[in-house]
């Protein structure tokens, strides 16, 4: 199923959720069983505590900046001021940044944009995404001051509720979207979770715009994948051959963790021939992970790993990694995720995992059961 026409559904629109479920963690859960294809329909909650304690869970601690930032453009005469928008999507450093801007005419190169007497933005060039802009102020402290989280544009912004955007995880900047599967874990459930000796680890993708942009090409195989900036602990190699070996199960919490994961083997071809990386694991997990990656190929794993550094115990990396059906998923082995949009790449990524006809049963199945869409959505569970 590699033709872009197969990757849609109708949704009725009362089922695209406007608010987080309260409690959060009490919203439905379709749980959907890969070796028999049963369907259940759960509460997220009672069902996450009945998971094996063995369990590894993958959460990414990544954290929405205020991205969007309204800006306005006094004109001469009768005419009022015109509003604007600059959208953040790329720190380049302290104070220099991508975005995206409306209405464009109105950001030419050297265009000065004030904010206010203490702060403005000079458009600097045009880049790939839109512009390329310079701030009076590091970026940090102008988005925390000026801007809004970037709440999807199916969803109203509401000052009072926009805080829910932001799952419990978050620590560090710089996503543009949540990653929403972890919406919906509460402090105490975390807890209870851990007190039954389920394992939490954490990893970094920072959420760009590209996570939502629609495939734009008919045959699927040919679309021309965003890049994302990744961090994990290289004790994450040692943790994931462990649990393997162990027939521990990895749940990953939304697609972005598993972008992240199914990296790692790339990662892992691209770094295992450099004798100071490989220094730190013993020979039970380089064994491992060759086995693992035997298959993989020096020329995939710089096409899905375009750069990667190695800092104090941590790797920075970008991912271009395309999953899509067909695709082979070599570290996760369940997956807890939301309800996507049509002919978006996270939509081909989760129906990889499960089988294209078993998916579109699995969807049926929530429209007819009202499951609610999107961002702040009711979770599904893959295992």
């Amino acid at each position: 199923m590699h033709t872009l026409s197969d990757y849609t559904f109708s949704l009725p629109p009362e089922l695209i959720a406007q608010e987080l479920h309260s409690p959060a963690d009490e919203c439905k859960l379709l749980t959907y069983s890969i070796p028999d294809g049963d369907i259940s329909d759960e509460i997220f909650r009672d069902s996450l505590l009945n998971i094996d304690p063995s369990t590894h869970v993958f959460v990414n601690k990544t954290k929405v900046c205020n991205a969007r930032i309204p800006v306005h453009f006094p004109w001469s005469g009768r005419v009022k001021a015109r509003d604007g928008e600059i959208f953040f999507l790329k720190k380049l450093d302290e104070f220099t940044f991508e975005a995206l801007v409306r209405p464009w005419k109105k950001f030419s190169v050297w265009t000065n944009i004030p904010i206010d007497e203490k702060v403005s933005f000079n458009v600097v060039s045009l880049s790939h995404e839109g512009r390329t802009l310079r701030c009076s102020q590091p970026i940090e402290h102008a988005l925390r001051e000026y801007g809004q989280l970037p709440l999807p544009p199916y969803i109203e912004y509401k000052e009072e509720t926009a805080w829910s955007y932001q799952p419990i995880f978050a620590q560090d900047m710089w996503s543009t979207a949540a990653p929403t599967a972890s919406l919906h874990f509460t402090d105490t459930l975390v807890e209870s979770l851990k007190q039954k000796w389920v394992q939490f680890h954490d990893l970094i993708l920072h959420v760009g715009l590209g996570t939502f942009k629609p495939v734009d090409t008919d045959d699927i195989t040919q679309y021309d994948i965003h890049a994302e900036e990744c961090s994990v602990a290289c004790s994450l190699f040692s943790t994931i051959a462990r649990a393997k070996e162990q027939q521990e199960p990895l749940l990953s919490i939304w697609t972005t963790v598993t972008r992240t994961l199914e990296s790692l083997p790339y990662l892992w071809k691209r770094l295992s021939e450099e004798n100071d990386f490989l220094a730190q694991f013993d020979d039970d997990v380089i064994r491992f992970w060759n086995q693992l990656t035997v298959t993989v190929s020096l020329d995939q794993a710089h096409q899905f790993i375009p750069h990667v550094s190695l800092d104090q115990g941590h790797l920075s990396f970008s991912t271009q990694l395309y999953l899509y059906p067909w695709s082979r998923f070599f570290v996760i082995d369940q997956l807890i995720t939301n309800f996507h949009l049509p002919k978006s790449s996270l939509l081909m990524l989760v129906w990889a995992f499960i089988w294209y006809d078993n998916m579109k049963k699995v969807y049926a199945h929530a429209i007819e059961q009202k499951y609610r869409f999107y961002s702040f959505w009711d979770a599904m569970r893959i295992r």
